[in-house]
């Protein structure tokens, strides 16, 4: 049974600035976060069925395929193709951002899965504490944690 997670955070900053941050052709620039190592792409172009891998600081690897890509509006949806490793058997993922204003934006992460070997309880729990983590290395990068306090 397909289960869901979702994590959003607003962020003192024009919905550009955070989206250059998670837009997809552009996630290598986050390797800083200290959440993955690296990310290769096999094709950076954001079309549908662009995929890249990202390697996590662990040592495990995801591998991503774009489903749909929104430049305008500012959002993506993706597969991941390597689920063995994982204990999920479907996941589909979506990053976007919408401007609320000239100064703030909001990001959203969601996600939808299938758990196996986890509970959707469990997946949603540690899919909230890397988003999270996400959230706060925008709000870092855009030095924006002392403002939103």
């Amino acid at each position: 049974m397909t289960a869901r997670a979702r994590v959003e955070a607003e962020i003192a900053a024009p919905a550009a600035a955070v989206w250059d941050i998670f837009r997809w052709d552009n996630l290598d620039a986050a390797v800083e976060s200290g959440l993955f190592a690296d990310v290769v792409y096999e094709e950076r172009r954001p079309i549908p069925g662009a995929t890249r891998t990202v390697h996590l600081a662990d040592g495990a690897t995801v591998r991503e395929r774009l489903e749909a890509y929104d430049g305008d509006g500012l959002g993506y949806r993706y597969t991941v193709l390597n689920l063995d490793e994982f204990p999920l058997a479907e996941y589909l993922g979506g990053v976007s951002v919408t401007p609320l204003g000239e100064d703030r934006s909001r990001l959203v992460f969601a996600c939808a899965f299938v758990p196996r070997g986890i509970t959707a309880d469990e997946w949603r729990s540690l899919y909230t504490a890397m988003q999270q983590e996400f959230v706060a290395f925008a709000r870092d990068r855009l030095d924006l944690n002392d403002q939103e306090k």
